[in-house]
């Protein structure tokens, strides 16, 4: 009985010892491995999985050139860490022209972006220290060219719209937004009818509210409405100018005015 006892007792110790050792070279097996898996990576996998070409998708007006530049990117970066789409996306949308961005990996090495580019709605005159610059925004609002980048396109003018301080990539005021809001959905609607509009002329009320006056091509008369534009006040406003203009009555007028639900008209000075 003794006997068995220090045997036991002899034979405990090098089991822990057996175990201790299988652990060890666990570890050691495990660290090896790891470490040729990083060599793997390092020497073969990321020399192969860089960008060798980029995708350029959209209707944004710019070389491909500036739009890489704005991206922070060029051919050969390495696609598999250093190439970060969020990053990519904010980028490209915090320029002013910019819309809406898509930016996608396809392995092995191809790099998609889809670009979106902002619509012009209205051109704006914007007084800068006495001297008119004109500008376009889009249904949100956002001046996104200025100056001589502005295009050759046939837009209504919005006027008497105020900055606190005007520079591309500026937006309206909150008040002005719901009214870009009533224009976007008339050229949607119903554009020729938002064609036969040459201005919109934004009259203060207050510090938040303002009438609209529209003025028609082929019109010298002023139309005056408040609350929002719709297609139906357009069309009733034209067919009140059409009879005004027919019985010769708009050659003394400075306005016609629909507020209120009643047509009222102010007469031209000196008339």
């Amino acid at each position: 009985m003794a006997d068995h006892m220090l045997y036991a007792e002899y034979l405990t110790p090098a089991k822990e010892r057996g175990s201790r050792g299988r652990w060890i070279w666990w570890v050691l097996a495990c660290s090896l491995l790891a470490g040729a898996l990083y060599l793997v990576v390092q020497v073969v996998l990321l020399p192969r999985l860089r960008i060798t070409r980029i995708i350029l998708e959209g209707d944004l007006p710019a070389s491909s050139e500036v739009i890489l530049e704005r991206a922070g990117l060029d051919v050969g970066h390495p696609i598999l860490f250093t190439v970060r789409t969020e990053e990519i996306r904010r980028r490209l949308e915090a320029w002013p022209v910019v819309a809406h961005v898509e930016v996608e990996k396809v392995f092995p090495g191809t790099l998609r972006i889809s670009l979106a580019s902002r619509t012009p709605l209205v051109y704006l005159l914007v007084d800068r220290d006495g001297v008119l610059v004109p500008a376009v925004c889009d249904e949100e609002g956002v001046v996104f060219l200025a100056g001589k980048q502005v295009p050759a396109v046939d837009l209504p003018v919005l006027s008497g719209v105020r900055f606190s301080k005007f520079m591309v990539g500026a937006r309206v005021p909150e008040a002005v937004r719901a009214f870009l809001k009533d224009v976007d959905e008339l050229r949607k609607t119903s554009p020729r009818t938002l064609g036969l509009i040459s201005e919109f002329r934004l009259v203060a009320r207050g510090e938040y509210l303002f009438d609209i006056q529209v003025f028609f091509r082929g019109y010298r008369v002023p139309v005056r409405f408040e609350g929002h534009l719709t297609e139906e006040k357009v069309h009733y406003a034209l067919m009140i100018l059409d009879v005004l203009s027919e019985e010769g009555l708009l050659e003394g007028m400075s306005e016609v005015d629909f507020r209120g639900g009643r047509i009222t008209y102010t007469k031209r000075s000196g008339v």
